[in-house]
């Protein structure tokens, strides 16, 4: 980190948050100091990492490269930014980092299933809804594995399957989804199967539940699922990135969404990002790049009448 850097960060108050009981649910705020939460004009940024639901070397500190690069940016759209966080939750069990229930206690135990990801994120959303009242304002950026849970956020509680919560949430006035996963089932068999692992320890041996949580696969309408939580008063924008670059998932992953969130008639560009799977969010620009975009089109946007 440069000096100027690290002076810039100095501005910002961080304060971690367990916003449940497990040790991995716990989440990261970095705040602007002058900002005053309600204002309807500034933005939040909010991370969700990746790591296929399960890597515990995957953190809400990753985040931390872009949290620097935008809070040191002389970009003017950026600085319509109010604050930061990062969001960590419960992850599935780890073949090469094992754990001994035995000796491994509740709190720190690696086990979750589907629905306990995406329900870990919901309690985390409405946690910093409620202590920090971003409301709606707020654009939702999900790396890998943790761009689906940001779109499976417009099924509303059928991503759930079963898990009960009466929390309301306020969407996101924008999405942005970096190398992400959106048809479980079509990236394994494209994969020849090589992915059957980490998508079994995650949701289970039943394929149909895959093509059930695949937001590509959603046979509802997204746009009209995801108005009975949005009260922003915008239209959603969407961003899906990519890269030729990316050694781990190809374009049609992409493309499969987008074709979705077309046919739904939601906002949706989709951008070409440079280097490999996990580049972009320790590079950091281009992360910036992408919010720098979101929030430049939410600003010239007019109220989503509803029409």
């Amino acid at each position: 980190m440069s000096s100027e850097a690290s002076e810039q960060m100095r501005h910002l108050k961080f304060v971690q948050h367990q916003y449940r009981d497990h040790d991995l649910q716990r989440l990261g705020v970095w705040k602007r100091p002058a900002c005053v939460d309600s204002l309807s004009s500034k933005y939040w940024v909010v991370f969700i990492h990746g790591g296929a639901w399960r890597d515990p070397r995957n953190t809400f500190e990753d985040f931390a490269p872009c949290v620097e690069y935008m809070q040191s940016s002389a970009d003017p759209a950026l600085s319509s930014i109010c604050g930061f966080v990062s969001i960590d939750h419960r992850l599935s069990p780890h073949p090469e980092f094992p754990q001994d229930p035995a000796a491994t206690t509740r709190h720190a135990l690696r086990h979750a299933r589907h629905p306990d990801h995406i329900a870990d994120v919901y309690s985390a959303l409405a946690f910093v809804q409620r202590e920090y009242d971003i409301e709606g304002n707020y654009i939702l950026v999900g790396h890998s594995s943790r761009a689906p849970i940001a779109c499976q956020l417009l099924i509303g509680h059928a991503a759930l399957h079963g898990h009960v919560t009466d929390t309301l949430l306020h969407l996101p006035a924008a999405i942005v989804g970096i190398y992400g996963i959106y048809d479980l089932g079509g990236l394994n068999d494209r994969y020849g199967d090589d992915y059957a692992g980490f998508l079994e320890g995650a949701f289970g041996t039943d394929r149909k539940v895959w093509q059930q949580i695949s937001p590509s696969c959603f046979p509802g309408d997204l746009k009209a699922a995801g108005k009975t939580a949005r009260r922003s008063g915008r239209a959603l924008y969407t961003i899906l990135a990519g890269s030729p670059d990316d050694t781990l998932l190809d374009s049609a992953e992409v493309e499969v969404m987008k074709a979705k969130l077309t046919k739904d008639a939601v906002e949706v560009e989709s951008m070409n990002l440079v280097g490999d799977h996990d580049f972009v969010w320790k590079e950091a620009s281009q992360v910036a790049r992408l919010v720098s975009q979101c929030v430049k089109t939410l600003e010239a946007q007019q109220p989503d009448t509803g029409k």
